[in-house]
């Protein structure tokens, strides 16, 4: 023990000595690794570690779908009458919770806030087991129709909003009309699942009574509503497939029932299904997951490729000290000992420097993909980080001691010794020296083909052009006295005049952004079909305004508002649909509406491609606003709020965006995606033309004398390139050949998840991976051997001076 502390002393005096070499192995490593386990930790925590909730392997997430005619799903969210029919007549749950998601502004704040508003039944703080730091939650005095108005802060909340005043319990807060009194703050340390809008933090706690549902919408049994949730603990006697059929029964029967009377929902049905919570997280991230995990793999791999030819390189180096070593006397234990101090010391440095990396991706984790990945606040470097890089470093220590045996053969150090290095210079083998090269090559093609996917697909979404403008547009909501008291006609007809009397406005529309759409059915009258289609309500404005162009027919009039039949617009797909060998133009919707237009589709941003949509007269109260502003000039919140005072008091804005923050927000994704891959193929290229150029300038330092030799006899420049370039054909061609293997494997096994990407361009992106990295590949082959082709032939024939 004390010889090898004795060894790990003289290696990090070594190291001192040669900091380049030291640099480059922690660097590289500490990167590349400290990626790789925060990939693997994330991978962990969304796939494997328990919710933070008691009893989380019973916790039960419920969808419910609405079926069509044509049995095809048409929608994921509850209505509100049939959540609280599955609330108050399950049978099989020990316990259940509701939830609705909606926002509001605190009227009785002077700077007047927007926050996020959860509005739950008591048993959401049992089943999330959420603590308190103080007063109480939710009890049963706070049941379903108890209307008792009381409000818990989220500690974030009660620090920022309220400066973590110790009275705050009895306090008051009001918005939407009404009145309540706090009686709790949560603790910091809950971690909040919002599954209605992953990411959304809760600022207020609600008692379910009080959902800002208006009164029409809650005995409307086709209106289905995303922000409706309902989870609950189902037996561990009860599995999920049993749990889905009872509760269709329930839920559908009594559906059909009340719709009865309602021809257009002939043949549609329910269908309600359950899962686990953990699994439902999960869900439509395993696919990035795996991606992730894979990437910053292949990473690491070609890191440890161009560690290991470094590592070669520098014990090849050592072989005179460690000859010498030898001569002396020093058993075979105690020269590995010494070529293993170095790698110990680098790997264990590069592991803990590693671990840093990760705990700054998790911080970059948390902080832009919260909204993405539900389970991202749990991130952090924990038992499964240490465990992992303990394993990495261990199988590390493994590989580079196989390598030295390689290089390091005890006979041979005296050997060398004795013969004064004459004619027997230790080498790599060139068995190794072709696994690297090989190795690298291929890993390289696939990170780039892959992440070149990737790229290519995100990179088309994310500049598809939309068929809208978003400069100098913004979106403005103005905020409702009450969820079941709306704006005033003339109140609101008022204050877009203002508005649009602003000299710093060019126009108004009573219309919501256009990214913003919803689900809604009708029957088209002639031929009986029906329809749901996504919609939107607008003014006779909003076309010009965000400059979609009209194709066929007229637009919507704002006089229509108070006629019989009105006019709706539909796009060129929806038109096509509904009159695919005639005009559409005439039809009648309904018994109100008749189709009066065509648009052209536009597309919402994040998404491949447009679908089907139409537009009809929104109403003179409408609380959703588009103003656009004149060239180089702007309409200010506080300037909003002065036209809205003078109009009526009752006027206060919900929310004012660019468009494009809405634009930007839905191609986030997108962009993180398009940076990601990029960054990826860029490491890749690097570490690949990095690791390369070095094994071959290895080789080429080994064949110098053979190449000054070809020279001396006659060999012109371009038959010594052709001959090193040549060699490297065969690695290169073993490379494709493990990637289209890999590739077609990958294709057969995961045909569903991976359909999507193929298309012909894929063909392309091949190409070009295997063209970038071929060019790789002879540009590293040809550099290191310029030198020799350059100087004078002799300095190559010089042997080893």
């Amino acid at each position: 023990m004390r010889l090898f502390l004795f060894h790990l002393a003289l290696a990090l005096k070594n190291l001192k000595h040669n900091k380049s070499y030291s640099f480059a192995v922690v660097t590289t490593l500490a990167l590349t690794l400290g990626a790789l386990i925060c990939a693997l930790t994330l991978a962990f925590v969304m796939l494997y570690k328990p919710l933070p909730y008691p009893d989380q392997e019973q916790l039960t997430y419920v969808e419910h779908q609405l079926i069509n005619g044509e049995q095809k799903v048409d929608g994921r969210a509850f209505t509100y009458p049939n959540l609280m029919h599955l609330y108050q007549h399950h049978d099989m749950f020990s316990q259940v919770a509701m939830q609705y998601l909606d926002a509001d502004i605190l009227t009785s704040e002077p700077s007047k806030p927007f926050v996020e508003i959860s509005y739950v039944t008591p048993e959401w703080f049992n089943i999330f087991a959420a603590p308190m730091q103080l007063g109480r939650a939710f009890e049963q005095s706070e049941k379903v129709d108890s209307y008792h108005p009381v409000a818990v802060l989220s500690h974030q909340t009660w620090q920022d909003m309220f400066n973590g005043r110790e009275d705050i319990i009895g306090y008051k807060i009001s918005f939407a009309g009404k009145t309540f009194e706090i009686i709790g703050v949560i603790s910091p340390e809950f971690n909040e699942l919002n599954l209605a809008a992953p990411g959304v933090k809760s600022a207020l706690f609600i008692p379910w009574d009080f959902n800002s549902v208006p009164e029409s919408e809650r005995v409307r049994w086709g209106n289905d509503d995303g922000s409706l949730t309902f989870v609950g603990k189902l037996p561990t006697n009860i599995n999920h497939t049993q749990a889905s059929e009872r509760l269709t029964r329930l839920i559908n029967d009594n559906w059909k029932l009340q719709v009865a009377e309602h021809n257009f929902f002939d043949n549609w049905a329910i269908n309600i299904v359950t899962s686990p919570l953990s699994e439902l997280l999960v869900q439509d991230n395993k696919k990035l997951l795996f991606l992730l995990v894979l990437g910053t793999l292949g990473l690491a791999i070609i890191a440890i490729a161009n560690i290991a030819n470094l590592y070669l390189a520098r014990t090849v180096q050592q072989q005179h000290t460690l000859a010498i070593n030898a001569a002396v006397g020093a058993p075979t234990s105690g020269i590995m000992s010494m070529v293993v101090a170095e790698a110990l010391i680098l790997l264990t440095l590069a592991l803990v420097l590693s671990m840093l990396v990760s705990e700054l991706g998790f911080n970059l984790i948390r902080a832009y993909l919260e909204s993405y990945l539900p389970r991202a606040a749990e991130l952090s470097l924990n038992l499964f980080s240490v465990a992992v890089s303990l394993v990495i470093l261990m199988l590390l220590i493994v590989f580079f001691i196989a390598l030295s045996l390689r290089v390091t053969n005890y006979r041979q150090l005296i050997t060398t010794l004795r013969s004064s290095g004459k004619g027997t210079k230790v080498q790599v083998s060139a068995k190794t020296r072709k696994v690297l090269i090989t190795s690298q090559i291929a890993i390289a093609i696939f990170l780039v083909f892959a992440n070149g996917i990737l790229f290519n697909d995100a990179y088309k979404v994310m500049n598809k052009p939309l068929g809208y403008q978003t400069e100098n547009i913004h979106a403005l909501m103005m905020a409702l006295p009450s969820a079941n008291q709306g704006m005033s006609d003339d109140v609101m007809q008022s204050f877009i005049r203002e508005l649009a009397a602003h000299p710093n406005v060019a126009g108004v529309s009573q219309s919501q952004r256009p990214s913003a759409f919803f689900m809604l059915a009708f029957t088209e009258q002639q031929s009986g079909r029906k329809y749901s289609e996504r919609a939107k309500d607008i003014d006779e404005n909003y076309f010009a305004l965000i400059g979609q162009p009209l194709i066929a027919g007229e637009n919507v009039q704002n006089k229509q508002r108070t006629e019989e039949l009105r006019g709706i617009v539909v796009n060129d797909l929806l038109a096509q649909k509904m009159a695919p060998n005639g005009n559409v133009i005439g039809m009648r919707i309904n018994q109100s509406s008749e189709v009066v237009g065509v648009v052209k589709s536009i597309i919402v941003p994040g998404q491949k491609a447009p679908e089907p949509r139409f537009y009809f007269l929104s109403r003179a109260s409408r609380n959703a606003l588009l103003i656009k502003t004149k060239p180089n000039q702007t309409l200010t919140r506080d300037a909003i709020l002065t036209i809205a005072n003078q109009v009526s008091p009752q006027l206060n804005i919900f929310s004012y965006h660019p468009i494009e923050h809405y634009k930007n927000n839905r191609l986030f994704a997108t962009k993180t995606t398009t940076s990601t891959t990029l960054a990826l193929i860029i490491i890749t290229i690097l570490l690949c033309s990095i690791g390369l150029y070095g094994i071959l300038k290895y080789n080429s330092e080994m064949r110098r004398f053979e190449i000054g030799t070809r020279i001396a006899i006659g060999a012109r420049t371009q038959d010594i390139i052709k001959l090193v370039c040549g060699e490297n054909v065969k690695p290169l061609v073993l490379g494709l050949f493990i990637n289209i293997v890999l590739i077609c494997l990958g294709i057969y096994i995961y045909q569903d998840l991976l359909n999507e990407y193929i298309n012909p361009q894929v063909i392309w992106v091949f190409v070009m991976s295997l063209v970038i990295v071929s060019v790789i590949v002879f540009i590293a082959s040809y550099l290191p051997v310029k030198q020799y082709l350059k100087q004078p032939v002799i300095h190559c024939l010089r042997g080893d001076e």
